[in-house]
């Protein structure tokens, strides 16, 4: 099963704390700061893209579940928290406006938010973001989820092939349509991220070790992809983010899960543990660090030391209070949903 990859396991944590890091920056600028802001850290997206490709294959190939049991799921697992964050946030500028620098309550963003429509932010114009900013990859996420739930109505060997027309179809016409507005949400090249990781776990089941030093150079590869799209940063701002951090990504995912097939890759309890609570960390992330940034802002030191003091500090609150929340909330939740929904099913199936 999917779940039992410890390299898959690790790269969630990996990708969650990078997520953290591209969002420091936002606050940095508050109390200050307005040095170079490391973007390429944004791949952590890119990597839990080509993830999600991977574990919908392993944890479907093998299985027999119509489009309702996998979208069902799916739901369990995704949207509760979303919810919880996305309501947590709208009731926080709904009472105390003064609190929120980026956004104001509004009603058909929140709804759309919660439907998981791409929506134009009412504070960001021109960007599709949900009341939870970050959410716009929970949005494209359902969206694949979506689409691949048609495609287990397909043989095994013909559900890679007709995700891979869709998106290629909806790829190709965003870039020659040039669609506006919610729908050029669905045209994005990135949605080919979750296609590469649906044909990487395909290849990964159908071959056997390729080992270590060319698992090594496949993760080395991707490194120094990412590595060089910071270097040439004002370079590549036109190339899209699945040519210079969806391709490495992949690779990265890829050689990762060849290492571990090759016992390249001891078992962390530690990073286990974050890997699981990945979801947690990502859903609060930006809440702990605008909090972060605001109790710096109050304690009387120099800009400078600030800034020094936000990026540790910072972390250590993000992974603290993700850890709290996925053992207190979200662990004990899907667990609660997941018997719910199974007791339903069963009594479904006797009548």
């Amino acid at each position: 099963m999917s779940n039992e990859l410890r390299s898959i396991q690790y790269l969630r944590a990996v990708a969650a704390l990078m997520v953290v890091i591209v969002h420091y920056q936002a606050p940095l600028i508050r109390l200050g700061y307005h040095g170079w802001s490391p973007q390429v850290f944004g791949s952590g997206v890119d990597i839990f893209f080509v993830i999600s490709g991977v574990v919908m294959w392993l944890s479907t190939v093998d299985r027999d579940l119509t489009p309702g049991d996998f979208l069902l799921k799916r739901a369990v697992r995704i949207v509760p928290m979303y919810i919880l964050i996305t309501l947590f946030i709208a009731t926080i500028m709904f009472a105390f406006p003064w609190a929120v620098n980026n956004g104001h309550f509004d009603g058909p963003h929140l709804a759309a938010s919660l439907l998981f429509i791409p929506w134009e932010h009412p504070d960001l114009s021109g960007h599709l973001y949900p009341v939870f900013v970050p959410g716009w990859t929970i949005n494209a996420e359902m969206f694949f989820y979506l689409l691949f739930s048609v495609a287990l109505l397909f043989a095994v060997r013909l559900r890679i092939l007709a995700v891979a027309v869709v998106f290629g179809v909806l790829v190709l016409a965003g870039a020659i349509l040039r669609p506006t507005g919610p729908l050029s949400f669905y045209t994005e090249p990135y949605l080919l991220e979750f296609l590469f990781g649906l044909v990487i776990a395909a290849g990964y089941r159908t071959t056997g070790r390729i080992g270590i030093l060319p698992s090594a150079l496949l993760v080395a590869g991707g490194l120094a992809g990412l590595v060089l799209s910071a270097a040439f940063e004002p370079y590549v701002q036109d190339v899209d983010r699945t040519v210079i951090w969806g391709i490495p990504a992949a690779m990265i995912v890829c050689g990762s899960m060849y290492l571990e097939r090759a016992g390249a890759l001891r078992h962390s309890r530690i990073m286990h543990f974050l890997g699981n609570a990945s979801y947690s960390i990502y859903m609060t992330h930006t809440i702990v660090l605008s909090a972060c940034g605001f109790v710096l802002s109050r304690i009387p030191l120099s800009p400078i030391a600030q800034q020094l003091i936000y990026r540790p500090f910072a972390m250590a609150a993000v992974v603290t209070a993700g850890c709290l929340t996925y053992v207190l909330v979200e662990k004990p939740m899907t667990k609660g949903l997941r018997a719910l929904t199974g007791r339903r099913q069963r009594r479904q199936q006797i009548a």
